[in-house]
């Protein structure tokens, strides 16, 4: 018996939906074309099988201060975590590293327009002392959704995705506070345009 003409309407349906989604991975206070990759999506698919990957940002994310780039990184108890799941990798307190980060962040943004609207909302979120690095993530994440008006509803994938979504590379420009002393400076972390453009940075991702 031939299939209906609604039969193949689900079956395109349901084909268009999985197209769409590719899968991200767990990134700390993640720049703006991360955000880009799902922005219009009603949901983030996010991989959990994969292992730790050294010298990435899974644990550092990149501001612009009166010096040029810094680079935060969160660090990790010791041991062999290339070899671990992201979800098991343990974030380690033996330093004062928060302190660090709200230090840098006051330097590089407190002078930007919107420091005082958004600098509270991601100073909690550095004093939550998760155990595994990918709550921190996460916590981060939903941070930023929140200052954006977007709702984070993400889905964890079945399996682990060998290959990670390749992420666009035209810089994003928009005004920055060091901006005159460095000209425009890309592939910072999303609190950059936020410090600078508030509640505007949504137009950046349409």
């Amino acid at each position: 018996m031939p299939y209906s003409f609604l039969h193949w309407e689900i079956v395109y349906l349901w084909t268009k939906i999985f197209e769409v989604q590719a899968a991200l991975k767990s990134f700390s206070f993640p720049h703006i074309h991360y955000f880009s990759q799902f922005w219009h999506e009603d949901h983030l698919l996010l991989d959990v099988h994969e292992n730790y990957q050294k010298r990435s940002f899974r644990n550092k994310y990149q501001v612009l201060g009166p010096n040029g780039v810094t680079t935060l990184s969160i660090p990790l108890q010791k041991g062999k975590h290339q070899q671990l799941n992201i979800r098991d990798v343990k974030i380690s307190y033996d330093q004062n590293w928060p302190r660090l980060h709200r230090e840098t962040l006051r330097a590089c943004y407190g002078s930007a327009a919107f420091f005082e609207h958004y600098f509270d909302g991601i100073e909690k979120v550095l004093e939550l002392r998760p155990v595994f690095l990918f709550d921190f993530n996460i916590a981060a994440l939903t941070c930023l959704c929140k200052m954006l008006k977007k709702e984070l509803v993400w889905k964890p994938t079945d399996d682990f995705v060998a290959e990670e979504h390749s992420l666009s590379v035209t810089s994003i420009k928009y005004p920055q506070v060091f901006e005159n002393k460095f000209g425009f400076t890309g592939g910072l972390s999303t609190i950059d345009l936020l410090m600078n453009m508030g509640p505007s940075s949504t137009r950046y991702f349409q």
